[in-house]
This record gives C-alpha cells, structure tokens and sequence, in this order.
C-alpha cells in the first residue's frame, strides 16, 4: 500500500482514501509538494490450507486457530 504525504506539514493519507499522487501540491498546506512511501502489507496465513486475509480486515490474529479449516494456526506475513 502507498502511503502520501506532505514534508512540509506532514499531511498524509492511505492511497485507498485519497486521489493524491506523488509530485501533486499539498492540499492541506498547498506549499509542500506530494511524497510517497510504499509499506508492507500484513497478512494473516494458514500453512494448513493456504487460508489468507489482510491484517486488520477481521479479529482474526497470528497463533489463532484458522476460521477456515480449524486445523492449521495463523501465522504473520507480509506480503
């Protein structure tokens, strides 16, 4: 996911609520110009049955038993 933000005055927002692309004047302090930083996404996994989801998407945590085959622990991973 890419993440924008302001150097100036440190504005930001997630690409996926904002229309704001890297190089673009700073709509909170129309001074600085756009930045961008990609992080990684975390995921939760099942080595069991290849079950995956996004972080944060459900309640669902690393060592939990997986919702999906009941059988497998969730792990952590970024993708």
């Amino acid at each position: 996911m890419n993440v924008f933000y302001c150097p100036n005055c440190a504005h930001c927002a997630a690409e996926t609520e904002s229309a704001m692309r890297a190089g673009d004047i700073c709509p909170e302090c129309k001074e600085g110009y756009i930045g961008v930083e990609t992080l990684p996404i975390e995921m939760r996994y099942c080595p069991n049955c290849e079950w995956f989801q996004a972080a944060g998407t459900s309640s669902v945590r690393a060592g939990d038993i997986c919702p999906e085959c009941k059988k497998g622990y969730v792990t952590a991973r970024e993708r």
